[in-house]
This record gives C-alpha cells, sequence and structure tokens, in this order.
C-alpha cells in the first residue's frame, strides 16, 4: 500500500498492533499503561512520542 500521509501509515500500524496483541481500540493518550506489558507500554510509549514528531513536522 502507498500511503500519501505520514499519519495514515502510522494510523494503520497502531491498529494493526492493537489488533495482535489483542489491545482496546482506543487512542494511545487514553490507554491504560498500567496494565499492559513492559514492552507493549514501552510501544505504545514511543509510537506517541514518534505520531507528535510527524504531528508538529
Amino acid at each position: 500500500m502507498i500511503y500519501s500521509d505520514s499519519l495514515d501509515f502510522l494510523c494503520d500500524l497502531y491498529e494493526a498492533y492493537l489488533t495482535k496483541h489483542s489491545l482496546p481500540k482506543l487512542s494511545a493518550d487514553e490507554q491504560d499503561l498500567s496494565v499492559m506489558t513492559v514492552e507493549q507500554s514501552e510501544w505504545i510509549t514511543n509510537f506517541s512520542n514518534l505520531w507528535e514528531k510527524v504531528q508538529n513536522a
């Protein structure tokens, strides 16, 4: 798939991650990191940071 927008790509990436890890379909800033594994929590946190950088570029 070809993406015309970086945020569209990040949306698809995020949705695939949530599905693969059976996480609730909530925005990254609404996720309850305390109920996730360390790896999941770190991934969501890193994703949020990346989203902010792309959005503010």
